[in-house]
């Protein structure tokens, strides 16, 4: 139902807002804030992503309706 997803979607945004932070605190004293920023968000979207697929946080359904999200399908794996 609609807790489950909800749920889901909140586990994947938690682990992916850990991992921001994380990983901003690590870069920032070892480079230019703005960059270290860029860095933690590009590193969050790319836990972020396969972590809400395999929680089941986005579907293949959602993932359809992406910019290329037919081909996209082919290639991902879904629980």
């Amino acid at each position: 139902g609609i807790i489950g997803v909800l749920w889901r979607g909140a586990v994947a945004t938690f682990v992916m807002g850990f991992f921001a932070r994380g990983s901003y605190a690590f870069l920032v004293d070892r480079m230019d804030g703005r960059i270290a920023t860029l860095l933690a968000i590009v590193l969050a979207v790319v836990v972020y992503f396969p972590l809400a697929l395999a929680v089941g946080a986005v579907t293949k359904e959602d993932v359809k309706h992406l910019p290329l999200g037919r081909k996209l399908t082919k290639f991902l794996p879904f629980p």
